[in-house]
């Protein structure tokens, strides 16, 4: 979950905020939000305990057209994930070989393609290159925001912009709301690999409820941090402030250590994005709502195919080169597929009662309607405010949509041929 938003998104959200404090409610409000949905999740994605995600929890709540829909939501919503890292991964490694710079794009689909390489090699090469890269990760960034912390402040401290108002326009305080919620995507990933997991009632709730704690603490901690390092209008207006900061202390050299640093967190946040994107058009393909080929598994237990499949949406969109505009996509999709989820569990709740539960929701019904409402209502609210990514994110499933609808149609027409 801790990836290239700790580093792009302090400063953008604290711009759109308008106050320091106020970007710290909204971390706090976003960590608030996904705990709620995490604890509807952890109820159903234990109570059927199949790997592929909200695809197979849909369905099994609304049936197969709901599925279809709500599958390729969440396979757009990895892709736009996968897109966005591979995207700030070369920015940060730009800074580090700065010919790189006029060839974002480029770049971003080659780290693309190493990171599915990985992943082509079998589960066991995946998971080793995460261990490793998430141990790397914690060290680096805790280690980094203890620096931010000693170093010398560069100048008075500031808690507002210097803006007529304290207060930054509804519509600018939901984008960075939208970059507050991207930055904690990824907190569901536990429940995708449900069928795969020892004691899934135990290690999935652990699992989620930690990952969004982590998450929230170390964000706040990274504002603060950044706060007491930088004067609020340059941080408010800066891409990669982390690296302005370190600047003022160590020199030149340190934008480009930074940058290390932060590549190192991106890659893992990648190899461990493409594992559970690969498994939801796997289901897809199982369901019937995609080629059936994505169904296939190599030797070293990838679905190789919908790995492949996963791997060119990826680099179609990286080449893009729109950070930004990916990760507010990336946020809206994740929205949605939240909100989805908790109709789900209500759905699950009312018509199948003695469905075995390893874990239960806790605060029924109070917490899952409130979780209901927030996630509604935040999504409707982002979906007003910011019309152009609610249409990219509409447009993009309607798509998805289609081509699923022709192969099913295709795929039924050869089993009458067959008969």
């Amino acid at each position: 979950m801790v990836g290239s938003g700790i580093f792009r998104t302090p400063g953008i959200i604290v711009g759109h905020a308008g106050t320091l404090g106020i970007a710290a409610l909204l971390v706090v409000v976003g960590g608030v939000q996904t705990f709620l949905s995490a604890n509807l999740w952890a109820e159903v994605s234990t109570s059927i305990p199949l790997s592929g995600g909200t695809v197979v929890v849909v369905r099994r709540a609304f049936g197969d057209t709901a599925a279809l829909i709500t599958g390729w939501t969440d396979a757009l919503a990895g892709v736009a994930a996968s897109a966005q890292l591979s995207a700030a991964g070369a920015g940060f490694l730009a800074v580090i070989l700065p010919r790189l710079t006029s060839h974002g794009g480029v770049t971003a689909a080659a780290l693309t393609i190493i990171v599915a390489l990985i992943n082509w090699r079998g589960v066991v090469m995946g998971e080793v290159a995460q261990m490793v890269a998430s141990v790397a990760k914690a060290l680096v960034i805790i280690a980094l925001i203890a620096v931010l912390f000693w170093m010398t402040r560069l100048a008075a401290p500031t808690v507002t912009l210097d803006t007529p108002s304290m207060v930054a326009p509804f519509g600018s305080l939901l984008i960075g709301y939208q970059l507050v919620y991207g930055a904690y995507a990824g907190w569901a990933l536990p429940g995708y690999f449900a069928e795969e997991t020892t004691n899934p009632g135990h290690a999935i709730p652990r699992a989620l409820f930690w990952s969004v704690a982590g998450v929230m603490g170390l964000y706040l901690l990274m504002l603060a941090a950044l706060a007491h390092a930088l004067p609020l209008a340059l941080l408010s207006r800066a891409d990669f402030p982390a690296g302005i900061a370190l600047a003022h202390v160590l020199g030149p050299a340190s934008s480009a250590v930074l940058a290390a640093i932060a590549f190192i967190t991106v890659l893992s946040c990648q190899n461990s994005n493409f594992m559970p994107g690969t498994r939801v058009l796997l289901a897809m393909g199982q369901a019937g709502y995609a080629p059936r080929q994505l169904t296939r598994v190599n030797r070293g237990g990838t679905p190789d195919v919908a790995l492949l499949v996963f791997t060119l949406l990826c680099i179609g969109l990286a080449l893009t080169g729109r950070y930004e505009l990916i990760f507010i996509l990336m946020g809206t999709l994740d929205m949605a597929l939240t909100a989805i989820t908790d109709l789900a569990y209500l759905q699950l709740r009312r018509r199948e009662p003695a469905l075995a539960r390893p874990f239960r929701a806790i605060g029924h019904p109070v917490l899952p309607l409130l979780a209901l409402t927030l996630d509604f209502g935040i999504l409707l609210a982002v979906a007003i405010a910011d019309m152009r990514s609610a249409m990219y994110a509409m447009i993009a499933v309607a798509f998805g949509v289609i081509v699923a609808r022709m192969t099913a149609r295709a795929r039924a027409a050869r089993a009458v041929q067959a008969v």
